[in-house]
């Protein structure tokens, strides 16, 4: 696992400043819309540490610099506060 902020090192020069647009979702969101997570796992109940996980699309992978989906699994997203990848 990186330290938190090694994220920053992983963006080519150009992109050291992302801009991420946030959705409010939980674990009936996926399945609701027949959506299918590439790695991961979706939100759960059973987990109360999920009200700080995020997941995140293909193109915000790209962005922040990831080499694939299932690299960026566990890994975080610094914001306001830190939030820990554990869903994509």
């Amino acid at each position: 696992m990186r330290f938190i902020d090694d994220w920053h090192n992983r963006l080519a020069p150009e992109s050291k400043n992302v801009t991420l647009y946030h959705l409010g979702i939980d674990y009936d969101f996926l399945p609701e819309y027949g959506m299918k997570l590439v790695a991961g796992r979706n939100f759960s109940s059973d987990f109360k540490t999920d009200k700080k996980a995020v997941l995140l699309n293909e193109s915000a992978v790209k962005a922040l610099g990831f080499e694939s989906p299932s690299k960026a699994v566990n890994d975080f997203v610094v914001r306001r506060d830190t939030l820990k990848l554990s869903e994509l």
